[in-house]
């Protein structure tokens, strides 16, 4: 699996980092949200690997209540990532994904 990192990154994991500087900005999200959502920024400007802090951002969010721009967030990584094999396209069950 090739390595994107930040500022590195295609096409695709440009767009969804920038939704989630976009999302940060509105600031309605709960306390809890804009926690997870700031520890991807920070680790993925910081020079981690793009997809498994995605996906980390994605699991951490999955037991939160989905605030409006949580529900846009994922409908937007749905878009733009491969699901895993054997999760049904759902979501939930993102462990392992590569950009499209």
């Amino acid at each position: 699996m090739t390595k994107y990192i930040f500022p590195n990154l295609k096409d695709n994991q440009r767009d969804l980092f920038n939704i989630i500087n976009q999302i940060l900005s509105r600031d309605k999200l709960s306390i809890e949200e804009k926690k997870c959502f700031l520890i991807a920024k920070k680790n993925i400007e910081s020079g981690r690997n793009f997809d498994p802090q995605i996906s980390e951002l994605i699991s951490s969010l999955q037991y939160l209540a989905h605030s409006s721009d949580v529900q846009y967030f994922f409908s937007e990584a749905q878009k733009r990532m491969l699901v895993n094999p054997g999760t049904g396209g759902s979501l939930y069950g993102w462990s392992n994904f590569e950009s499209k």
